[in-house]
């Protein structure tokens, strides 16, 4: 069992490949559970910024990195409905929030 900043760093190491590298060099089953199909997808942010979820649904581990620039792997084919309205309401949120100041 990996502890909490074990479990992060090998979230990060998956998401590095992904988004910016060649995700054919890293194992990419899940870190927690060892599941082999994991989603991933990325979403759309204010431009020039771009997030991107890592989940697991066998487990549910479920990470989002904020990206600042596009990253070099990004299709628009890999935005998926369910994360980018998770991006969504999380920018909703932020702009409620930042009203509330």
């Amino acid at each position: 069992m990996l502890t909490d900043n074990e479990l992060l760093k090998a979230v990060l190491k998956i998401a590095v490949a992904i988004t910016d590298g060649e995700s054919g060099d890293i194992d990419l089953t899940c870190p927690k559970c060892g599941h082999p199909a994991r989603v991933f997808s990325y979403a759309i942010n204010r431009l020039p910024r771009y997030g991107f979820y890592i989940h697991c649904k066998e487990c549910g581990l479920l990470h989002h990195f904020a990206l600042a620039s596009r990253p070099s792997n990004f299709r628009v084919d890999l935005v998926f409905p369910e994360y980018q309205k998770l991006e969504d309401q999380a920018m909703k949120f932020a702009d409620d929030g930042a009203m509330g100041a």
